[in-house]
């Protein structure tokens, strides 16, 4: 698993689902599979473990294989809680692997949030107030329980499309934020951008998915149904239920058929509709 973004990601153990996998900076793993066994194996590794992590199946042996994908997936901090009712079932060593990446992961979020609120402070010093997306808008309303269990791999924040240049303005003047070398900018957000210190990259979106997908949700749509919440000294804003669902769904290569449903998002997609504060409208979801 990757805790820091900059980390040299760990080369897979050998007769892994991964053997000579590429690796994208912070995200896991371009995934190559040997034969369609390995595959299979993989699958069925991360789907348990998701089903273990929304609490509709217990955990349970082999922990090996779950270590593994929740670890390329970056659901492994999540697996903690589950298994601490019944540290005394697993080996010792496992139990305390589990416990130290949750608190690692712990550690690494109240520093994305401490990095969140600055960012947003300066943008809002211009008269910003960004719409965080996806992971941190999570640790902000607390989907996933515990700040610890949601690994993050960078900051999304979104802005109105006419704000942008002066919102990358606001965090290189006021920051000293700067574009990492090899980061180059996408469809719906500019270059990563790193402030000095920070655990995670800033990418400031103009939209809160890609080109091909901006006649599903619109930055409009999104920051008109969003809520304002406070971090700190900074304010800033959060998706509506509804939205962060969209978002969830189709944000990755999942959006345009390149792959499944990510665990990770999967996951955000089950605590996202057991939210009773903001239901969502899971008609509108499924038609879009």
């Amino acid at each position: 698993f990757v805790i820091d973004s900059d980390a040299e990601a760990p080369a897979s153990p050998r007769g892994t689902a991964h053997q000579g996998a590429s690796w994208r900076r912070g995200v896991g793993p371009v995934r190559q599979f040997r034969t369609t066994s390995d595959q299979k194996f993989y699958v069925a590794a991360s789907k348990q473990l998701a089903r273990i992590i929304v609490g509709t199946e217990p955990p349970s042996q082999p922990l090996d294989r779950l270590i593994l994908a929740g670890g390329e997936e970056l659901t492994l901090p999540a697996l903690w809680p589950r298994l601490a009712p019944h540290a005394d079932q697993f080996n010792p060593d496992t139990i305390e692997l589990c416990r130290t990446v949750h608190n690692l992961n712990g550690e690494r979020n109240a520093a994305i949030l401490s990095d969140l609120e600055r960012a947003t402070a300066a943008l809002n010093e211009v008269g910003i107030v960004p719409c965080a997306l996806q992971g941190a808008a999570h640790l902000m309303t607390g989907l996933w329980g515990s700040p610890a269990n949601r690994m993050l791999s960078d900051i999304d924040l979104l802005v109105c499309p006419n704000d942008l240049p002066r919102a990358i303005a606001a965090l290189r003047d006021r920051l000293d934020a700067s574009v990492r070398d090899g980061d180059l900018p996408s469809t719906h957000h500019a270059s990563p951008m790193v402030l000095p210190g920070a655990k995670a990259a800033i990418e400031l979106h103009h939209a809160p998915v890609k080109s091909s997908l901006a006649k599903v949700l619109s930055a409009t749509a999104v920051l008109e149904q969003s809520r304002t919440v406070r971090l700190g000294s900074a304010q800033l804003r959060v998706p509506s239920a509804t939205h962060s669902a969209l978002i969830a769904a189709i944000h990755g290569p999942a959006g345009e058929g390149f792959c499944d449903l990510a665990p990770r998002d999967a996951i955000d997609l089950v605590f996202l509709a057991r939210t009773t504060s903001d239901p969502g409208d899971w008609d509108c979801v499924a038609a879009k």
